[in-house]
């Protein structure tokens, strides 16, 4: 695998990660709504997410392309979970403004970190339309026959390129200059989020 492989991998992935998405709305949906924190957590679920997922394909691809009941079974999960945070966004209880007081690190925000980051890792991981682009991806730029160490640089490749894409959107999403101007549209936001997921999860369903 050539220098020139590498870069074109890396091209390819850095171009799909950027599109819309469900995992990228989870990541937008906790800066502009929860806190800085939930949306790090939120980005670092995805990044476990996409090194689980592109790890698992490198070592099972032609189990995973030969196994119509797995990936039909991991389209219906995904789905499922993706309409379950949707509606769950719909219903959430509006929040309340922030006092001055209140803008001190909640212990919510502590408390529900791991939340945050498996809601993340169970949506990249489930996602059977990434599935299918790593297998695509594997497919064009890497040779089955490959040595372990070859693959273990394409996936430390994919997995570095995520962390610095979905860090970025979180800590840019997040920051006070624009928190600041939709902290006064948090449910018009969570109603839009919450449509978003039940349509990226019906989307999935039935392609």
């Amino acid at each position: 695998m050539s220098i020139y492989n590498f870069i074109e991998l890396g091209i390819a992935y850095l171009l799909a990660a950027m599109m819309p998405g469900p995992s990228i709305a989870l990541i937008i949906r906790n800066a502009l709504i929860n806190s800085r924190l939930s949306s790090i957590q939120a980005a670092l679920g995805t990044i476990l997410g996409t090194a689980l997922q592109f790890g698992l394909v490198l070592t099972i691809l032609v189990f995973i392309e030969n196994n119509l009941v797995l990936f039909k079974t991991l389209k219906i999960l995904c789905s499922i979970y993706l309409i379950y945070l949707g509606i769950r966004m719909l219903f959430a209880r509006q929040q309340e403004k922030l006092s001055l007081d209140e803008q001190k690190p909640k212990k919510s925000c502590l408390s529900n970190n791991q939340n945050y980051l498996l809601e993340a890792l169970f949506v990249e991981f489930l996602n059977p339309l990434a599935f299918t682009f790593f297998i695509s991806i594997i497919a064009v730029f890497v040779d089955q026959l490959e040595s372990f160490r070859v693959k273990f640089i394409c996936w430390l490749e994919i997995v570095s390129l995520s962390s610095v894409w979905f860090v970025t959107v979180s800590l840019v999403i997040s920051s006070e200059k624009i928190t600041f101007y939709t902290r006064n549209f948090n449910r018009v936001l969570e109603v839009s989020a919450g449509c978003i997921f039940i349509l990226f999860g019906s989307k999935i369903l039935l392609v």
